[in-house]
């Protein structure tokens, strides 16, 4: 091999690293969204499942049965149960309407399966980035393996 051969070989070679370092980061980049994106999601089950628990009690509990509302971050305020059969809902646009219990935690229940459906996608998509992930990193070795070829063929 002529040493122009070989400089224009290195010259490839360190140009795919390149290319592959940077589908490498961004690869890397869409990972960690995608894991935040989980983690939101997550953070949504919890609540939702907090609210239909909520709602499950209220549902079983007696009119007149004394309860804590929460009024805001770690505050409470004692209250009686008037009705165990509705609640108030908020259906947009600073509209609240009543609405049955059992009617309420199905609601939320369908937004929990929502959720999840969301999130079992995300998941798979995490594994599809995992999986190129790791065939770049296999590319990249290659490449560097060629690249230790190439310079040892022209030292000879």
């Amino acid at each position: 091999m002529t040493k122009h051969t070989i400089q224009k070989e290195k010259e490839a070679h360190e140009e795919q690293f390149r290319q592959k370092y940077f589908q490498l980061q961004m690869l890397l980049q869409q990972m960690k969204q995608a894991k935040e994106q989980q983690g939101a999601f997550d953070q949504q089950i919890s609540e939702l499942e907090q609210v239909k628990n909520s709602l499950d009690e209220l549902n079983a509990a007696s009119p007149g049965t004394e309860l804590l509302v929460p009024v805001s971050g770690g505050i409470f305020a004692k209250a009686s149960l008037l009705d165990n059969k509705e609640v108030i809902v908020n259906v947009g646009a600073g509209v609240a309407v009543p609405k049955p219990i059992e009617a309420s935690a199905k609601l939320v229940s369908n937004q929990m399966d929502e959720v999840r459906q969301y999130r079992d996608k995300l998941h798979d998509q995490i594994e599809a980035v995992q999986k190129k992930t790791k065939e770049l990193e296999a590319e990249f070795r290659s490449i560097m393996k060629d690249k230790e070829a190439t310079e040892e063929g022209g030292r000879g």
